[in-house]
């Protein structure tokens, strides 16, 4: 607490006989005495007969915590709903259920066009749903790297992690022997598609180690070919 917002030592000692009986007050009057309006404070000590200083102090500390309280359940609503274990949650709950979808027309005079406006909706609807989840189930997806330009012949340990949004999808580690590494390595990622980072990280035999991190859109149509360079 800042200096300015300190009592008198006088009005301090008054207030100290006092706070027992506020503390058990605000005890009794629950939870919600934190977002008390200045009003209700007020009415709760009224017959108290606290000095002005003293009930100015009482009042900016109510402030001071429902701002507080405020703060902290803001900061903490939004970590949850941005947290992985969230996500993957609701992940779950999409791919896991199946979607049923009972309509009820009702058959309405010739001349409103409203039951075939509302049956295109609910149908439009339904396919966007069934859509969205097919594109994010994850599935077979195949990477591949051209190591033509990076003398692939004196590599001799290749190391291919897969990330989305700092997430890990996948990592492919393998080493070669004194033939090298082939000019074109491929593997299969088992994952939802859409863009990814990858790093790619190449081991030389007398030679400076060499990274890079190539950001790529994963799609099961075809595969997703990088081109090494430095």
């Amino acid at each position: 607490m800042d200096e300015k917002d300190e009592l008198p030592d006088e009005e301090a000692k008054k207030l100290s006989g006092l706070v027992p009986d506020i503390v058990r007050r605000a005890v009794l009057t629950g939870v919600g005495a934190l977002f008390m309006t200045e009003e209700g404070i007020r009415n709760m000590v009224t017959d108290m007969k606290l000095p002005k200083d003293a009930l100015a102090f009482l009042l900016s500390q109510a402030d001071k915590t429902r701002t507080e309280v405020a703060r902290v359940v803001t900061q903490e609503m939004r970590r949850f709903l941005e947290s992985e274990t969230l996500r993957r949650e609701i992940w779950k709950l999409l791919t896991g259920v199946t979607l049923e979808v009972n309509a009820t027309i009702q058959l309405k005079p010739s001349g409103e066009p409203g039951i075939k406006a509302k049956v295109r909706s609910l149908a439009a609807l339904v396919g966007g749903l069934l859509l969205w989840s097919q594109q994010r189930r994850p599935r077979d997806l195949t990477l591949q790297i051209d190591l033509t330009a990076a003398l692939p012949g004196e590599i001799v340990e290749l190391d291919v992690v897969v990330r989305r949004s700092g997430h890990l999808l996948g990592r492919h580690d393998v080493r070669y022997g004194r033939a090298g590494a082939p000019g074109v390595v491929e593997f299969q990622l088992h994952a939802a598609p859409g863009a990814a980072d990858i790093e790619t990280t190449l081991v030389y035999a007398g030679r400076p180690v060499r990274r890079t991190v190539t950001s790529i859109t994963l799609s099961p149509d075809e595969p997703a070919l990088i081109h090494w360079r430095d």
